[in-house]
């Protein structure tokens, strides 16, 4: 050996974090992070190295998991949600699940939201989970959460915490036309009607989602 030290491209770099972190088979809302702030310093998309990541741990190749656009769709907007969370000083993201279904059967942690918060809010702490819904469009003027929501309500009942809708509806989900964060209370039946949440309506920022929050805790 002549000593030198052998440079890879970054590219390679990115695939190598990608199975680094895929190893265990679960990829971490930490590993996300790093793996985001990685991306940000070379130019990549950090998106796609999370699937890559997510690929490599389920066995399957990193094009499956991108022909999916639903998912793809989904991963960008908890990504949008999360990044309103970035004021270190009132959240603290507790877990940051995503859905891994095979077969129909997925592990014990998918029957819970895909964020857990703990918020500080007037100098008292909350916690609370989000479960984070993109849509292209209004159908009729309304979402249909489907027997999933039944799913979260029950398990969240347990835990004794609330459950918000993080509701995007048009644009792309890392910057949709409108926001929505809305109690799991106000909605009836699973269904989400246009009508009833305009007072959930949301700026996209970080200061509007902690006011929406604290809003309704206040008034509980």
């Amino acid at each position: 050996m002549d000593g030198r030290i052998k440079q890879i491209d970054v590219r390679t770099a990115a695939r190598w974090i990608a199975r680094m972190v895929a190893a265990d088979g679960v990829v971490s809302s930490k590993e996300r992070l790093v793996i985001k702030e990685f991306a940000e310093t070379y130019g990549l998309d950090h998106a796609y190295i999370i699937r890559l990541a997510y690929g490599i741990s389920s066995d399957i190749e990193p094009e499956v998991k991108l022909a999916s656009t639903s998912e793809i769709k989904g991963q960008n907007f908890e990504e949008f949600v999360a990044s309103l969370l970035s004021d270190k000083n009132r959240f603290k993201l507790l877990a940051w699940r995503s859905d891994k279904i095979s077969n129909g059967t997925y592990a014990a942690e998918n029957l819970l939201p895909d964020l857990e918060i703990r918020h500080t809010i007037d100098n008292q702490k909350v916690e609370y989970f989000v479960e984070c819904k993109y849509r292209s469009r209004w159908w009729d003027d309304a979402v249909d959460l489907s027997e999933q929501f039944w799913r979260y309500r029950r398990h969240i009942k347990s835990c004794q915490k609330e459950l918000f809708i993080a509701l995007g509806i048009g644009g792309t989900p890392k910057s949709p036309e409108e926001f929505y964060i809305i109690p799991h209370r106000h909605i009836y039946r699973a269904i989400i009607r246009k009508e009833r949440v305009g007072e959930w309506l949301c700026e996209k920022t970080g200061e509007a989602f902690h006011e929406k929050i604290a809003q309704y805790f206040a008034a509980q």
